[in-house]
């Protein structure tokens, strides 16, 4: 029994041999090239530099408790939880920093508190081209105009 089995599994293997492909032969037109010659390739074209972050808006909590993070990057790119959405071009990041600024990103203070355990909780950080703030409130309803005018600029990034 076992010597049939050995026999018909080396049958099996040579007719699979003989079923195997061979490799087409080398073409005889191609020039063989020495040994040393360096091989010279294009660089691959260059992706526009990302930059530095110029605003970051980071939200968490509410009801269900998840946070999620918005980038604007200085070339315009706008990623939303580490995936890139858009590409907003570099003239309307700077737009963006200048209409924050504008608003009075810059002079507000470092945080607004409220005792609202299930309201969005928020952290603003803008780079502009002299200094980077962050601003930290909680969405109650309760906010000053002052936060109010930059957090119309914010909607507006799509």
């Amino acid at each position: 029994m076992r010597q049939k089995l050995l026999f018909i599994c080396v049958m099996l293997t040579s007719q699979l041999a003989a079923c195997a492909i061979a490799p087409p032969p080398p073409a005889a037109s191609a020039p063989a090239k020495p040994l040393n010659s360096p091989t010279v390739t294009a660089p691959p074209p260059a992706a526009a530099p990302r930059g530095e972050p110029v605003i970051e808006i980071e939200r968490s909590g509410g009801i269900a408790g998840k946070s999620s993070r918005t980038v604007v990057y200085a070339n315009g790119e706008l990623m939303v939880n580490n995936a890139a959405t858009a590409q907003l071009g570099t003239s309307a990041a700077q737009k963006l920093v200048a209409d924050l600024e504008a608003a009075g990103f810059f002079a507000l203070q470092e945080g607004y508190r409220s005792r609202c355990n299930d309201c969005y909780q928020y952290r603003i950080t803008v780079t502009g081209p002299t200094q980077t703030k962050t601003v930290s409130y909680v969405e109650d309803g309760k906010l000053p105009d002052d936060v109010m005018k930059v957090i119309a600029v914010l909607a507006t990034i799509k």
